[in-house]
């Protein structure tokens, strides 16, 4: 059996993190600097995981885009990323 689990990565282009259905080995987590989430981790057949070390939990279900994220979280505003209004402060200065 091979441990995988849910992780989220960093999208700069779009501030925000990023999720799939997809979990993944750690090495694999590691590899796309993803961050592992807490207390996701299942136990899979190593034949489930494809070479890139990707498990995915619904592979007879056809999704519209195999790739595409399932969902984002934005940065909590306490870090300083996001101005009022939307705005963010890199490019928006009063």
């Amino acid at each position: 059996m091979v441990t995988v689990h849910s992780y989220k990565r960093w999208d700069i282009n779009r501030d925000v993190y990023v999720t799939t259905r997809l979990k993944g080995t750690p090495n694999y987590i590691t590899s796309i600097r993803g961050e592992i989430m807490l207390n996701t981790a299942e136990d899979v057949d190593p034949s489930c995981i494809d070479d890139q070390g990707r498990y995915d939990p619904e592979p007879l279900r056809r999704h519209a885009s195999a790739g595409a994220p399932a969902s984002t979280q934005r940065a909590p505003f306490s870090q300083g990323l996001f101005a009022s209004n939307g705005h963010s402060r890199r490019y928006h200065r009063k």
